[in-house]
């Protein structure tokens, strides 16, 4: 599987740096992550971030991402109205499909969905 960036706190993590540079807040992998599930994660994030704050934004996110089942995924991929987005959802629409009863929540594995972490974020507006 794909992994995407660098954990949040690796020894020289960009979190703290982010922080102390004035950022509100960082969200980000605390280890390696899947980009399928970093790219689901992040959007739902970041649609739940202005109405939410950041700390329910990651708790909605990580829940969402965790019960999301082929159908919702369909859903999701069908709201983006981008060819690009499918094109690049196609084989993970592909591989829901081949033991659906045997993965009927593909992310439901918590290496998927638990190492996202936030720093900050009390003051965040």
């Amino acid at each position: 599987s794909e992994t995407v960036s660098e954990p949040l706190l690796a020894p020289v993590g960009i979190g703290p740096l982010l922080r102390a540079r004035g950022a509100p807040c960082v969200v980000g992998p605390l280890w390696a992550s899947d980009a399928r599930a970093s790219a689901l994660f992040y959007d739902a994030f970041h649609a739940a971030l202005p109405h939410d704050g950041p700390h329910a934004a990651l708790t909605k996110a990580m829940t969402w991402l965790r019960e999301l089942d082929d159908t919702g995924l369909r859903a999701w991929v069908d709201s983006q109205h981008d060819a690009k987005v499918t094109a690049a959802a196609t084989p993970t629409l592909e591989w829901c499909k081949i033991a659906p009863d045997e993965r009927p929540r593909p992310f439901a594995n918590p290496i998927f969905w638990a190492q996202f972490s936030l720093l900050g974020g009390r003051n965040f507006r």
